[in-house]
């Protein structure tokens, strides 16, 4: 395995290279510094703004979920009086005070009590709009005024869920600005990390690998063990022939367990249409490859992979007995 300095990749190293970086910078005198005076000038510069930038995001991004969630509330109460509303109406059908044919200036089908499709925001405040509209046609009608659930009730409610719409999207536009300014920021903020880290391996370039990175990882730098892949490339047979096993499945595994089973699994592959499987893994040592394809016995090969030496593998499967 070789050891390698890691992607800059997320956030949180970002963040902690220029943690890192600004703290030994403020640390050490300038001839000490592995930092050209661009690189000093830009950390002092732009550390702030990322931490700002992470700071609105995450704050803007509360807010509009705060909106949402009161927009939902108000939703929920305008659904449940629109759904009281219609559910009274067909009761006084059924008791015989309001006609049937009320129920069509709601949208709702003469002979059925099914109520107007209202699951969307958009549905529940067109349907909210169409009851107060209605609403009046009682009065018109000679027919008795809906009092315990009526237009004016619903319209504040209807108001509400406008008022909080509008809060919503001006929340969401606040929250996209602060993302797409952090984006920008980010990128010069991921810019100067992989700066400073080449100017801080140069800098301490003359020393030797263990205590180039020890140097190194004082000034933030993080370094992983990079893994060796190793490709072994299986091709499945039947035993009596020798014709090819397509889509047989294929893995890599640590030692059986008493119940003849892979106690860890590793890599896993499905051999194509030419029966043959290519499998990539880091793992090393003495393994086993295991196959399996219906109507023949479990394939259990031991293998030993060396970090780095490929194989090529015949894997032969043994038909089962017909009865």
């Amino acid at each position: 395995m070789s050891i390698n300095r890691i992607q800059v990749t997320s956030d949180s190293i970002v963040q902690a290279a220029m943690n890192t970086g600004s703290f030994m910078m403020g640390e050490t005198p300038v001839p000490d510094c592995p930092y050209d005076t661009d690189t000093r000038d830009s950390l002092d510069v732009l550390y702030p703004e990322f931490l700002e930038g992470q700071k609105q995001r995450r704050l803007t991004k509360s807010n509009f979920t705060s909106a949402n969630k009161s927009l939902e509330t108000a939703e929920d109460a305008l659904r449940h009086y629109c759904i009281s509303y219609l559910e009274l109406v067909n009761l006084k059908i059924r008791g015989g005070y309001y006609p049937k044919s009320i129920r069509l200036l709601f949208k709702m089908k003469l002979h059925k009590e099914a109520l107007p499709y209202m699951d969307t925001s958009v549905a529940l405040q067109l349907v909210a709009a169409m009851i107060i509209f209605q609403d009046p046609q009682f009065a018109l009608r000679g027919l008795r005024l809906m009092t315990d659930y009526n237009a004016t009730e619903l319209a504040d409610l209807l108001a509400d869920c406008e008022t909080k719409n509008g809060v919503k999207l001006n929340r969401h536009q606040l929250m996209r600005t602060a993302r797409d300014e952090f984006k920008v920021i980010r990128k010069k903020c991921v810019t100067l990390v992989i700066a400073m880290w080449d100017q801080t391996e140069f800098f301490f370039r003359k020393k030797k690998k263990p205590a180039l990175r020890k140097a190194c990882r004082q000034w933030g730098i993080v370094y992983e063990q990079s893994k060796v892949m190793t490709n072994i490339s299986v091709l499945g047979r039947y035993k009596d022939g020798g014709k090819i096993v397509a889509a047989a499945k294929y893995r890599i595994g640590y030692l059986l367990t008493e119940r003849n089973k892979v106690s860890r699994e590793g890599t896993k592959k499905t051999a194509n249409q030419h029966g043959v499987a290519d499998l990539w893994t880091s793992q090393t040592g003495a393994l086993y490859l295991i196959g399996e394809v219906a109507g023949c016995l479990r394939s259990v090969s031991p293998l030993t992979i060396v970090a780095g030496e490929n194989q090529v593998i015949t894997v032969r499967f043994e038909r089962l007995a017909k009865e």
